[in-house]
């Protein structure tokens, strides 16, 4: 390995030390500060792989299991945000079918959290409208959203009957 190599890996095991980055995250970083070397930054990404510090199918699931803990998101932005790192449908496919969260209960979750912030005068209806939205935006499929409102509507029901 040349020098020019030598600095490569130096600052591939440093931005991999920081956190974890997929294969597609960490070649386009090598590739801005060594934009000449890009048969260097392809034998370094291997290299990271062979070893083991690259690996983007543990890195999918673990940015699955660290998103879902810090809040409760759909797999559609779920999928979104894997894609925007560069990691494939097939990996994507595979993370999410092995994560043992359900998107119905990271809705429930998320949903009951959200409900709760609502003021009591607020309007049964009005409540339901936000909460869709706010679960449409945190990724989470309209079937997943209808089955934690028509929960609530149920709930509500009893409440008033």
């Amino acid at each position: 390995m040349d020098n020019k190599n030598d600095e490569i890996i130096s600052l591939a095991i440093r931005l991999l030390s920081l956190r974890a980055q997929s294969t597609s995250e960490l070649r386009q970083k090598l590739l801005r500060k060594f934009p000449e070397e890009e048969e260097g930054v392809e034998e370094v990404l291997h290299r990271c792989q062979k070893l083991g510090y690259l690996n983007d199918e543990q890195f999918a699931q673990d940015f699955l299991h660290y998103q879902i803990q810090r809040k409760p998101q759909g797999n559609l932005l779920l999928r979104h945000e894997l894609r925007k790192k560069g990691i494939s449908d097939d990996l994507i496919e595979q993370a999410l079918s092995e994560n043992s969260s359900s998107e119905e209960g990271r809705a429930d979750s998320a949903g009951e959290k959200k409900w709760n912030t609502f003021s009591g005068d607020l309007p049964f209806q009005k409540k339901k409208e936000k909460l869709f939205r706010f679960l449409q935006s945190r990724g989470f499929l309209a079937g997943a959203i209808q089955k934690f409102l028509i929960k609530k509507e149920k709930e509500e029901s009893d409440f008033s009957s």
